[in-house]
């Protein structure tokens, strides 16, 4: 699977099924967050993002909503990452899940 995969080179993953595990789900996210287009559309949503202020000990405090995912992982979820060392490692422990390809 990674055999063919050098480290710094671009990556494409696609989902080939939904894990049943929680863990497995959450180092799929944490994967799909190193998107590029993933990562600007969160920061997009992070500017739009409603922000409320009340006063606290007499100071103004800052309330931030909880910050809202732009995508889910489902099987035929496609995303771009870089290849590195940890990435990797962690592809290969959700490997049952995912399809590699080196994007060219």
């Amino acid at each position: 699977m990674a055999a063919d995969i050098k480290t710094n080179d671009w990556v494409n993953v696609t989902v080939k099924k939904e894990p049943r595990t929680h863990g497995g789900r959450k180092t799929l996210l944490r994967m799909l967050a190193k998107d590029p287009s993933v990562r600007k559309d969160r920061e997009r949503m992070k500017k739009t993002r409603p922000r409320d202020e009340h006063r606290r000990g007499g100071r103004m405090w800052q309330d931030y909503p909880p910050h809202l995912r732009p995508t889910t992982v489902t099987a035929g979820t496609t995303f771009r990452i870089r290849a590195s060392l940890d990435v990797l490692k962690e592809m290969q422990s959700v490997a049952e899940y995912v399809e590699l390809k080196p994007a060219n």
